[in-house]
């Protein structure tokens, strides 16, 4: 029987029981990762699949590497069903095929992502009231920049940094200046609003467009990643005008990246290669 493992939603395999004892030797597979029978099934932990395997032997042995292939489906010797054996080096599964390649896998040039998971990114969010959510925002920009020089993300999601201070210096000067003319002071503050309206609009259009640009730049620069590929689509856009609208732009926007990215990282961790 083969096994499938689930780890971080991403699911690999198959394997035998052969292969998973080999893994957990080398690290690769943790005693307590859960394995899901081909299939359907009741799941097994590791150790304890390796344990049954050693109790009661695995009865469809493999056929000998003898050059000579059963076809897909076929019966084996004791009247099974065996899958065919297959050329070294060749996409495939079992022992000597832990890892399927993707389409096309990541260049081994390419820098990890921001290492941080999507969940504590949302969480830090959350209780810095989306200032952290700001701060990786700029982060992962300069790690698009990498992939992309062209981008402009990093610009754009700066810009807010010199807008809002102006806009509470306008603020601020505006009362101190009723004051001080002891009349007037719907005018002024009707005069004061104006630039007031004029610098949060192009903040929030900045914090709008570093991510829009980022999202492009994402797109472009992973088109030939294959499976990896990382297209945010339209519907990001969208989520991104809502976060806005509902002052939770830099909260929405960075965990939906970031997710993402958790993904490569987990892709880069295996070698550029995605088991299937």
């Amino acid at each position: 029987m083969m096994y499938f493992l689930n780890r971080g939603g991403t699911r690999y395999g198959p394997y035998t029981p052969d292969d998973v004892r080999r893994y957990l030797a080398s690290g690769n597979i943790a005693p307590e990762d859960r394995l899901e029978p081909e299939g359907g099934g009741l799941p097994l932990t590791a150790a304890q699949l390796t344990q049954l395997a050693v109790a009661q032997p695995f009865q469809n042995a493999p056929f000998a590497e003898s050059g000579v292939a059963e076809p897909m489906g076929g019966a084996g010797l004791d009247g099974g069903f065996h899958r065919a054996p297959q050329a070294l080096g060749a996409p495939g599964f079992g022992a000597g095929y832990p890892m399927q390649p993707m389409v096309s896998a990541i260049p081994a040039q390419i820098p990890p992502p921001p290492g941080m998971d999507w969940w504590l990114v949302l969480i830090l969010s959350i209780c810095t009231c989306t200032l952290f959510g700001y701060i990786w925002s700029i982060v992962q920009s300069r790690w698009v920049k990498k992939l992309d020089p062209g981008s402009r993300a990093t610009l754009y999601l700066l810009l807010p940094l010199l807008l809002i201070p102006a806009v509470i210096a306008i603020a601020i000067g505006g009362g101190i200046a009723g004051e001080v003319a002891g009349h007037g002071d719907e005018v002024i503050g009707g005069l004061m609003a104006i630039p007031v309206l004029v610098l949060s609009l192009g903040a929030a259009i900045a914090s709008i467009a570093g991510f829009i640009s980022m999202s492009s730049s994402l797109s472009e620069a992973t088109a030939h990643w294959g499976a990896a590929r990382i297209d945010l689509g339209g519907i990001f856009t969208v989520f991104v005008v809502i976060g806005w609208l509902t002052n939770l732009i830099f909260l929405i926007a960075p965990v939906w990246i970031q997710y993402r990215l958790d993904e490569v990282r987990r892709l880069q961790t295996w070698g550029g290669a995605r088991p299937r």
